[in-house]
């Protein structure tokens, strides 16, 4: 946890991920993680310096290919805020609980619409 990427945004900027909770054991436990989208946009990728202490305007869960399959990386990794709330129901699989579960290509459209928000 506190894993953080770059996202490529369509106007050439980025916006930043982090991975706010994992799966500890199980099927999916070295593939599906809850992301966390960053309250930041740069002309550059972000440090930690960057990520670090942001607000997390959304959490869902997602699979490693949103980092490996966007020709991103891991940059570093922070902590995450004190009080830090993880999405949620997370770990609630029963029938009828309801999760945010984003594929890979969606988190710039995401981070995007935050933006055009403000």
């Amino acid at each position: 946890m506190g894993d953080f990427w770059a996202i490529s945004l369509s106007d050439g900027r980025f916006g930043c991920a982090i991975v706010t909770d994992l799966k500890a054991s199980g099927s999916g436990s070295r593939s599906n993680f809850i992301a966390g989208l960053v309250d930041w946009v740069g002309t550059v990728p972000p440090i930690a310096a960057e990520a670090s202490g942001r607000h997390v305007f959304a959490q869902g869960m997602t699979r490693i290919e949103a980092i490996t399959q966007t020709g991103s990386k891991v940059l570093g990794s922070v902590r995450l805020p004190w009080g830090f709330k993880v999405a949620p129901n997370w770990h609630d699989f029963r029938v009828g609980t309801v999760h945010n579960v984003w594929g890979w290509k969606v988190l710039p459209g995401l981070i995007e619409q935050h933006l055009a928000g403000r």
